[in-house]
């Protein structure tokens, strides 16, 4: 369901996803995996683990 809707959005590499209320932040880390965008999300919840993960220091994929 997510990527349908980042496909409905045509997301593309240049663009800039926005999550607030982003829970676990997977909007914008399937635009970053799926479609090479940049994601910008905010939670009240940073300490979930999707997010311990996306912070780590780690280069997020930029698929293709």
């Amino acid at each position: 369901m997510v990527t349908l809707m980042l496909q409905m959005a045509k997301v593309k590499p240049t663009g800039i996803v926005y999550d607030r209320g982003a829970g676990e932040g997977r909007i914008p880390l399937a635009a970053a995996r799926a479609f090479g965008a940049r994601g910008s999300a905010s939670s009240m919840r940073p300490k979930s683990p999707l997010w311990r993960g996306a912070t780590s220091g780690a280069p997020a994929s930029r698929g293709g």
